[in-house]
């Protein structure tokens, strides 16, 4: 199954993504990166995932630029 035939039949849906709203999610990334170095955090946050927004299928698609 493609993503053309996926958005074809709805399974997704289009999301136009701009400069600014991956730059947001670049920032937040290295935030979350800064965070986990740091050794005084409870063992929770430290196995927490340092990159929710990039790690989520739609991110994925939508940073290798389909559709948008």
């Amino acid at each position: 199954m493609t993503l053309e035939n996926l958005l074809r039949i709805g399974r997704i849906k289009e999301h136009p993504v701009d400069a600014t709203e991956i730059q947001k999610v670049l920032a937040a990334a290295q935030r979350s990166l800064k965070d986990a170095r740091v050794q005084e955090v409870s063992l929770e946050l430290q196995m927490k995932d340092p990159m929710p927004d990039l790690s989520s299928p739609l991110s994925r698609i939508a940073a290798a630029g389909f559709p948008g």
